[in-house]
């Protein structure tokens, strides 16, 4: 009779180390689960205080200063053929809006009627050369500044002839 009690004894022990090792699974898992959770939370929080910090939640939006106009002066001695314009402003540069322009050229005026307008950049975005025709006359305008040909637009104005305006999308 003892060998059955024996028995039973080591059958109920293998049964409570089974059960003792399913909890300490379980509580192994739930640990690891809190952990992440914690982990997550923790992150979440850091991140929107470096946002608050750097004032991502600012009502306000802060200005936008425009880049102004450059320009590099000519030592007009050495250059032939230019003619001293005067000095560009440093402040006041207008930043929108249109600038009338007729082109008359010594062959006679370019008609608005038949008039193509195209631009060619000089291929390092510091300019290049805005061609208006009318299929008889030409004129071509070296243009220093940062210009798209989308920009460029031809319009015929029954007072003036030929009205070209440019408008640049990049700008706000």
């Amino acid at each position: 009779m003892a060998s059955k009690s024996n028995r039973q004894r080591k059958l109920e022990r293998a049964r409570a180390e089974r059960r003792l090792a399913r909890r300490a699974e379980q509580q192994r898992r739930k640990r690891q689960v809190q952990a992440a959770i914690g982990g997550a939370v923790a992150l979440i929080v850091i991140a929107l205080g470096t946002t608050w910090l750097l004032g991502g939640f600012s009502s306000k939006p802060e200005p936008v200063a425009l880049p102004s106009c450059t320009w590099t002066p000519k030592d007009l001695t050495t250059e032939s053929g230019v003619t001293d314009t005067g000095t560009p402003p440093t402040s006041g540069e207008q930043r929108t809006g249109t600038e009338m322009l007729t082109i008359k050229t010594n062959l006679g005026d370019i008609q608005a009627s038949s008039a193509v307008l195209s631009f060619a950049d000089n291929g390092a975005g510091t300019g290049g050369t805005l061609t208006v025709s009318d299929g008889t006359h030409t004129a071509n305008v070296a243009l220093v500044g940062s210009f798209d040909a989308a920009g460029f637009h031809l319009d015929p104005d029954h007072a003036l002839g030929v009205v070209i305006t440019y408008s640049d999308h990049l700008l706000p």
